[in-house]
């Protein structure tokens, strides 16, 4: 099933959800302390790998219940751009996730397999656990904000 089949049989439930936790739109912004954040990506503290080049995972969230994740030596200000959750190609993972109160949960897919997300909102920060199943790597991530320029 591809992931845009696997998007539309989505349950009624997530959109429920959504909109629940963000009543958003344009240049609004989320008020809740837990509410996640649709107007940027989320990028992690510290590199992704502690030998040279420094990568840094990037995940950006949709309204529409998909979200994605890009891990790469570029700038922020480039990553934001490439990172667009409307496509799989290359190196950028897409898939379903689940916000309720303030626990996220993300399972994104490249061909080689899967990547879990996992974890709390804390504000403009997540701390998330991460499982790949491509490399077996296991572990915590903290992410903070970053906005789309205007």
């Amino acid at each position: 099933m591809s992931l845009l089949g696997f998007h539309q049989a989505l349950p009624f439930l997530v959109a429920t959800v959504l909109a629940a936790s963000c009543k958003c739109s344009g240049d609004e912004r989320p008020r809740s302390r837990s509410a996640l954040r649709f107007d940027g990506v989320y990028r992690s503290l510290g590199p992704s790998s502690p030998h040279p080049p420094v990568a840094y995972s990037y995940l950006r969230f949709t309204e529409q219940g998909i979200g994605c994740q890009l891990t790469t030596t570029k700038p922020v200000a480039i990553a934001r751009a490439q990172l667009r959750c409307d496509t799989d190609a290359g190196a950028i993972a897409v898939g379903p996730f689940t916000f309720a109160g303030d626990h996220v949960r993300l399972v994104t897919e490249l061909r080689r397999g899967k990547i879990e997300y996992d974890g709390q909102v804390e504000g403009d920060a997540r701390r998330l656990r991460v499982q790949s199943h491509i490399t077996g790597h296991a572990g915590e991530e903290s992410y903070v904000f970053v906005a789309d320029e205007p």
